[in-house]
């Protein structure tokens, strides 16, 4: 497999692939798998995309991933087995960690949930009795993910959960996890993506790899080279030459030209469009962006009486998810704890050899990309650090509370990210975590010879994404076109 930094400009290669996500990375082990030349392009150093990871003063730190979904693999049948195995890798291979609890908090209510269904039907039953005759319903009800794609533009899920339930706090708890985990669009979520996600959070439970997200982006890039696919980073795409209704050539950012029977690309439909001279229009990139703390403790979550993986939370009695007029919007988000997935004792995530026992504490909120990007250097500096502050102190309120000063005392690190960060190292327009809200469900465009796979063709979360890859390969594969 080569290992320069750019592809051989006399190579008419079967399909080039744009970008290093999980999608793209997926799609091109599958065509290399089928025996096409596949070449993998990659702008940024890393692979790995909105879910990637970096290394900040000896410590390495996921971006984007809480957690797998689609754990139970009890069934041949779910979605992570099929992946897998299209991909030449086993379940055993990701050494994975399930979560024991997670929790969703929508001010002084909340649920408690695991990989077991039952456990969350139980706490609907003693907490809501009267509603959970309407969550078996709802449950029921809910298609399938073949059939959930099909449905997808027919509905969006706050009118189906008032269908089922008359509880609007129990509406707005179930709706959190899957909205905060792959909807695009304000204040509501398609159905097709909603029943997708119910199924992948809550019915198939959530995980880790252990080693977290790296773990599998090694695993994707080892299947690409055994099957003598090509990839190159720091290698980006500038424009796409068209001729005739097809993308003739691709332009390097160095001047470089390629030719390619195929084109699939993963950074987006619009930024894909782009390439090839298309705007924009105005209102059609996402609005959804977020801001994500990190901040590293000594010693176990254990210590400071954290229990849970992930804590989906709200302030007040209706869950908040639209652009905030300001920086960011604190009142509503993520926390993540990935030291508290798997058994206690394999709970090191990132430390290395010797190092004492970290709890790793991560933050996430939605944020206001063209607000981020209108301050100079030094207010982005100090909004950072008012931001930072800000979102911690919300967050804690839904954690457990050590003494005074004992945070700050056994602070190691900390960082974060907004969407400058997101749009430096993705180039995804408006720092967009979730893509357009009008997805390309076909991955189809203008273009005879080239498709979108990922986020914007419905992928959404690591497992979406791959499977978005496959299919689309497997589709492109067997085009004529």
């Amino acid at each position: 497999m080569p290992v320069g930094r750019h592809p051989d400009p006399g190579t008419l290669y079967d399909a080039v692939v744009i970008g290093a996500g999980f999608s793209g990375l997926a799609a091109a082990v599958r065509f290399a798998s089928l025996g096409r030349k596949v070449c993998l392009l990659e702008r940024h150093t890393i692979p790995g995309g909105l879910n990637s990871y970096y290394s900040l003063g000896g410590r390495v730190y996921d971006v984007g991933l809480h957690a797998l979904t689609n754990y139970n693999t009890g069934d041949a049948r779910a979605p992570l087995r099929r992946a897998l195995r299209r991909l030449g890798l086993e379940v055993a291979d990701l050494g994975l960690d399930p979560q024991t609890t997670s929790r969703i908090a929508l001010g002084e209510a909340e649920l408690v949930f695991s990989n077991d269904p039952a456990f969350l039907e139980d706490g609907i039953a003693a907490r809501y009795p009267a509603e959970v005759d309407g969550y078996r319903r709802m449950v029921q009800a809910l298609p399938g993910y073949a059939d959930a794609a099909e449905m997808a533009g027919r509905g969006g899920a706050r009118e189906f959960l008032a269908r089922h339930l008359q509880s609007e706090t129990l509406r707005e708890l179930l709706l959190m996890p899957p909205m905060l985990y792959g909807s695009p669009t304000e204040d509501d979520m398609d159905f097709g993506v909603f029943a997708a996600l119910f199924r992948a959070i809550f019915l198939e439970g959530l995980c880790r790899p252990r080693g977290g997200i790296r773990t599998l982006i090694r695993l994707l890039l080892r299947r690409l080279r055994e099957e003598g696919g090509e990839s190159y980073f720091g290698c980006g795409v500038r424009r796409f030459e068209v001729e005739d209704g097809r993308i003739s050539a691709l332009v390097l950012d160095d001047g470089t030209t390629l030719q390619a029977r195929r084109v699939l690309s993963s950074i987006g439909l619009h930024e894909t469009l782009a390439l090839a001279g298309t705007a924009t229009p105005t209102g059609a990139a996402g609005r959804i962006s977020f801001a994500e703390t990190f901040t590293v403790f000594s010693g176990t979550p254990a210590d400071f009486a954290w229990k849970d993986g992930v804590v989906f939370f709200s302030r007040g009695p209706r869950f908040i998810y639209h652009k905030p007029d300001g920086l960011v919007e604190p009142a509503s988000g993520v926390i993540c704890i990935p030291e508290n997935f798997g058994p206690s004792e394999g709970r090191q995530e990132g430390p290395q050899k010797g190092r004492r026992p970290e709890a790793s504490l991560r933050i996430t909120c939605l944020a206001n990309h063209e607000n981020w990007t209108r301050l100079s250097e030094d207010d982005y500096r100090l909004e950072k650090q008012r931001c930072f502050a800000e979102m911690r102190r919300v967050a804690l309120d839904f954690l457990a509370r050590p003494g005074a000063g004992v945070l700050e005392a056994r602070t190691l690190a900390t960082d974060m990210f907004t969407p400058r960060t997101i749009v430096k190292y993705t180039g995804h327009f408006a720092g967009s975590v979730y893509g357009t809200p009008a997805k390309s469900w076909k991955g189809v465009t203008p273009f005879a010879n080239l498709r979108v796979c990922g986020t914007d063709q419905g992928g959404l979360g690591v497992v979406g994404a791959v499977i978005s890859g496959l299919w689309s390969a497997d589709l492109m594969a067997l085009s004529k076109t």
